[in-house]
């Protein structure tokens, strides 16, 4: 529709008739929002065409590669293979541990440690 210049709001205010909005929504493609919501169990097939799919499999063989080419280049050294940084991945976020602020107090220990089942 932005190829058009048109949007919902053309729609509502009736320049835009329902004909020309139902064709457009259902010529939409499998890497559009609108198809993945309609159709959950076709997810996978749209996260293929949107590149999703391949980007995750990109970034593990890049660290694949980079684990050989490090463990050929340690061979026969007789030292420790260091690991490899994996590939930076945009879509997923970064795990982070969550400690506390504070220490338990000793009374609220054997809850916390248990989980509360003692």
């Amino acid at each position: 529709m932005t190829r058009t210049g048109l949007t919902l709001r053309d729609w509502e205010d009736g320049r835009l008739d329902s004909r020309s909005l139902l064709r457009f929504v259902r010529g939409l493609g499998p890497d559009s929002a609108f198809f993945r919501a309609s159709r959950p169990d076709d997810a996978e097939t749209a996260m293929w065409l949107d590149g999703r799919a391949v980007c995750a499999i990109l970034a593990d063989l890049i660290d694949t590669v980079n684990g050989v080419g490090m463990a050929l280049a340690y061979k026969g050294t007789g030292k420790h293979v260091p690991k490899t940084e994996p590939y930076r991945r945009p879509w997923r976020q970064p795990e982070r541990m969550h400690y506390g602020r504070d220490a338990i107090p000793i009374q609220d220990f054997n809850d916390w440690y248990y989980g509360g089942g003692r």
